[in-house]
């Protein structure tokens, strides 16, 4: 039975009824919100990817705040993608920031045990603290 007063709507089912619609209505439910999240989550990855390489590029033409803002951006959109962490740290070791740096080369490598270049970066970064 479905009551709508005012601002209020109250749905009471019972019995069979209750049964098998609450699961069929928790399914619509998640994948109603699957499919939002994979559409927004595909935007982040492309506006995340966009502003990678516009962090790449003003990296290279010695613009280190511009290249800063924009990885920080990108690990805001798209928190796994770890070169996005190991870039930024090697910018904060360019501009001087070697506590920024340390911290967070420290997750690069957390994500990827592997990535060497963030390995040696994080310690440089101590050196240059200690």
């Amino acid at each position: 039975m479905l009551r709508v007063s005012g601002s209020r709507t109250a749905i009471s089912i019972s019995g069979h009824a209750a049964r098998s619609i609450i699961p069929a209505l928790l399914a619509c439910c998640f994948f109603a919100s699957l499919g939002r999240r994979t559409a927004a989550g595909s935007d982040n990855q492309a506006d995340a990817r966009r502003l990678f390489e516009e962090a790449q590029a003003a990296k290279a033409r010695g613009d280190l705040g511009g290249a800063e803002k924009k990885y920080l951006e990108v690990i805001r959109l798209a928190p796994d993608v770890t070169n996005a962490y190991q870039n930024l740290g090697i910018t904060y070791f360019a501009e001087g920031k070697y506590a920024d740096a340390a911290s967070v080369l420290e997750k690069a490598v957390k994500f990827s045990p592997r990535l060497a270049p963030a390995h040696f970066m994080l310690d440089l970064s101590y050196y240059k603290l200690y």
